[in-house]
């Protein structure tokens, strides 16, 4: 059994045999819509293979793995197919399940129940499991159109806040000082080469706003606040359409809810969200890891 939770960072995988052998591996980011389908194939086939080599003796694969922009049934169905196809060699009874990366998070936090992800890494998503397995989603339309509340969302609104602060339309604060500081982006020349001429990561900028919110500035509290709202807005969305055919539970996860003033701020934003649907609601961080979440789908899909 092999789960693996591709994200757009970098590649998680998980694999256990019946009697309990574990081995990992990791591999490179492997987002299927930057990717392509027959890139995002090379990276998990090489994992998979690296893996299998831990168990000489085994006679059946089974695979759940979870994308990053594999949101789109057709890509999905297209990459299970060329996977399938290049285990082709393997005396293997071979079962391949290619998911959204919503969906092995989805089994890490609910097995097969009902309930509520939202995803805050680099990007954001919110994702829902209905009651009869339904899954259905609001945002991760990417950093272009969306992705409010992310690491990127996050980085940008602190970038403009800098901005704001060099052309003397805000006074400074420890979070334009932090930026100047740590990111070497001293003033406006440095900032705009940075952002336009050397593909600065915006998302670096996230954990600076984090710090500085930890010590009370009011310009990152503000920040944090403002894209924790919005995701939040999208989770209340959601609950709104579904109604009571999905479960009041909501698991955390992603890079920038591990950082506690933010966890806080958005389990705070996702309360008040949702306050008017009048249950009680449980907010809490992904008990496990994603791809312990894939591995268990794996588990499950290879019990009889």
């Amino acid at each position: 059994m092999l789960g693996a939770d591709a994200g757009g960072t970098k590649v998680e995988a998980l694999a256990e045999s019946v009697d309990g052998r574990r081995h990992e591996a990791h591999g490179p980011a492997c987002n299927l819509q930057r990717l392509g389908n027959d890139a995002a194939a090379d990276v998990l086939e090489r994992l998979v293979r690296e893996l299998l080599a831990h168990y000489p003796d085994a006679t059946r694969l089974v695979l759940a793995a979870g994308l990053s922009g594999a949101g789109n049934p057709a890509d999905r169905e297209q990459l299970t197919r060329t996977l399938l196809a290049r285990f082709n060699d393997l005396p293997l009874d071979t079962t391949i399940v290619v998911t959204h990366d919503a969906d092995i998070a989805l089994e890490g936090a609910f097995g097969t129940g009902s309930g509520f992800i939202v995803i805050a890494g680099t990007g954001s998503v919110v994702m829902a499991r209905s009651h009869d397995g339904t899954l259905h989603r609001k945002g991760g339309w990417g950093y272009l159109l969306g992705d409010e509340g992310s690491g990127y969302a996050v980085g940008m609104a602190a970038l403009r806040h800098l901005a704001a602060v060099l052309d003397d339309a805000l006074p400074p604060s420890a979070l334009s000082g932090a930026l100047q500081r740590e990111l070497a982006l001293p003033d406006q020349a440095a900032l705009i080469q940075a952002v336009y001429r050397e593909n600065f990561p915006v998302q670096r900028a996230a954990p600076w706003v984090c710090r500085a919110a930890e010590t009370g500035d009011d310009a990152a509290l503000d920040v944090l606040t403002d894209q924790a709202t919005r995701l939040a807005a999208q989770v209340a969305l959601l609950a709104r359409s579904l109604g009571e055919n999905v479960a009041p539970a909501v698991a955390l996860l992603g890079g920038l809810t591990r950082e506690t003033v933010y966890r806080d701020t958005l389990t705070h934003a996702i309360r008040h969200a949702v306050a008017a649907d009048g249950r009680a609601w449980a907010i809490a961080p992904l008990p496990c890891t994603p791809v312990e979440g894939a591995l268990r789908m794996a588990r499950r899909i290879a019990t009889p």
